[in-house]
């Protein structure tokens, strides 16, 4: 029986149980068997090799299960993978036969060759979890990859460049590694920072990564330095590395990568402020070891990288605030807006209702006041239901939009009421003004209102109040009409 194609591709790990437990006890021991034997027995480097070519060859059967969607990606982490596996048989196959491998050699055009294949398959990624732009994303990796370059400067590329007398082919080749390790960490920065749904395939893929990187700074350390003391851990390190982007087409989230959404992709998580936290910090203490141990090789470097930081540090602050104020202006927007019809609330309602009693009261000027109430509007909803209901109410307001003076105060009162302030009118002018609302309803519809004339000094409530008793005798009068309160000129 054919397997359903979609259900191949969201399957678990393929791996029976058994073998993964096999695995759980392979791999720790093959790891500790490089471990312990010594740096140029053959036996460590044939379990070594072992180990890499059945990684590789694991990761490509996978491939053949994972859907077409995310084959770019994953082909691309597979031959950085065999072409780290090739490198590290052509360098310990020269080892054995020559003693000494030249530097650079053939083992070295192959691990410069999959820095590519990396560079790609965490471009294509980063570009389906993230295909929105965004600034503050980037400038969060620029920060990390500018720390961890002042580190790699200050201890590898620096004392490498001090070395030789002149720049040949050997220190291109030096400097290469470390520099292809930051674009490659630059890239990998920007993907892991930005919030998304867990994805254990993406964890895998950067902690080999990051491992990878890890292994090679200390390695060109060890080289500048001439110690070789640790060589058999970094080996260890280097293995687990590839055992774990081996394993990362296996893991939940590598036949899918979902897309994060730009409205959270500037989240600042855990993760992405420790990496920040770090990043930040990294300058200062490398300036202490820099006056600690009167290293000014340090401090030089240190100077350039540590002015771009602060600058980016200051651009994202300003960027951060300027996203704080416009959320704040949005959140005051909201408070004073009623959502459904985008009129003034019952708040603001409140605000402007005092607001243009005082100002009225300060130039001496008439307000008349007037509620409106939409004619058997629950009879509407009821029948017609909630959403036709929201849609009446919004065409309403567009239709008295039209007829009404745009500095006016129209607010939702509440539910199908809605008030309306009218400064500098009289009960004349402001009765023609109510008589256009009232006859520009949309069709079938029609709305009762009641008003009145504030008093001089009078509490706007107060005024409010007989606009709403006259509201109420507009209701018993048969609706569809304009009604002042009998006291209504003041």
């Amino acid at each position: 029986m054919t397997r359903h194609p979609r259900r191949v591709a969201d399957a678990r790990p393929s791996i029976p149980r058994r073998r993964l437990r096999i695995a759980a006890v392979l791999i720790p021991a093959a790891l500790l068997v490089i471990a312990v034997l010594p740096p140029d027995a053959t036996l460590r480097l044939v379990v070594a090799r072992l180990i890499g070519v059945t990684a590789t060859l694991l990761f490509a059967l996978r491939l053949r299960e994972l859907p077409p969607t995310v084959w770019g990606i994953w082909i691309c982490f597979w031959g950085y993978h065999a072409g780290t596996v090739v490198a590290d048989v052509i360098y310990d196959w020269m080892t054995v036969q020559q003693g000494e491998p030249p530097f650079p050699g053939p083992a070295d055009a192959v691990y410069l060759l999959t820095y590519a294949f990396a560079f790609v398959g965490l471009r294509r990624m980063t570009r389906r979890l993230s295909p929105e732009r965004n600034p503050e994303t980037w400038i969060d990796a620029a920060i990390i990859t500018l720390a961890l370059a002042s580190v790699v400067f200050s201890f590898v590329i620096g004392p490498l460049l001090f070395a030789v007398d002149r720049f040949d082919l050997t220190a291109l080749v030096s400097v290469a590694y470390p520099l292809l390790d930051l674009v490659i960490l630059a890239t990998l920065a920007r993907a892991i920072i930005v919030p998304r749904v867990t994805n254990r395939a993406l964890e895998l893929v950067g902690l080999s990564m990051l491992l990878t990187f890890g292994y090679d700074i200390v390695y060109n350390y060890l080289a500048v330095i001439g110690d070789w003391t640790q060589y058999r851990l970094l080996e260890v390190v280097w293995t687990g590395a590839l055992l774990l982007l081996a394993l990362a087409p296996y893991a939940r989230g590598a036949a899918e990568f979902r897309p994060t959404p730009a409205a959270s992709s500037d989240r600042v998580t855990p993760l992405r402020a420790v990496a920040l936290s770090g990043a930040v910090l990294i300058g200062p203490a490398l300036l202490v070891y820099a006056v600690w141990t009167e290293d000014l090789r340090v401090a030089k470097w240190l100077a350039p990288a540590g002015l771009l930081v602060v600058g980016l540090l200051i651009w994202r602050m300003f960027r951060l605030l300027r996203t704080v104020q416009e959320q704040s202006s949005q959140l005051a927007g909201l408070a004073r807006t009623d959502p459904l019809t985008g009129l003034p609330n019952r708040r603001t309602w409140d605000h402007e209702l005092h607001r243009t009693a005082r100002l009225a009261d300060d130039a001496n000027q008439s307000l008349v006041i007037a509620l409106l109430d939409l004619d058997h509007f629950k009879w509407f909803n009821d029948t017609h239901g909630h959403q036709a209901g929201d849609a009446f109410l919004v065409d309403c307001v567009r239709h008295w939009r039209t007829v009404l003076d745009p500095s006016l105060t129209l607010a939702r009162y509440g539910g199908e009421e809605f008030g309306i302030l009218l400064p500098g009118y009289d009960v004349a002018s402001a009765g023609s003004i109510l008589e256009r609302l009232r006859l520009s309803m949309p069709p079938g519809a029609s709305v009762s209102i009641g008003a009145t004339a504030r008093r001089a000094n009078e509490d706007p409530h107060i005024a409010v109040g007989r606009a709403d008793g006259a509201l109420y005798r507009a209701k018993s009068a048969g609706r569809d009409q304009v009604v002042f309160d009998e006291d209504g000129t003041g």
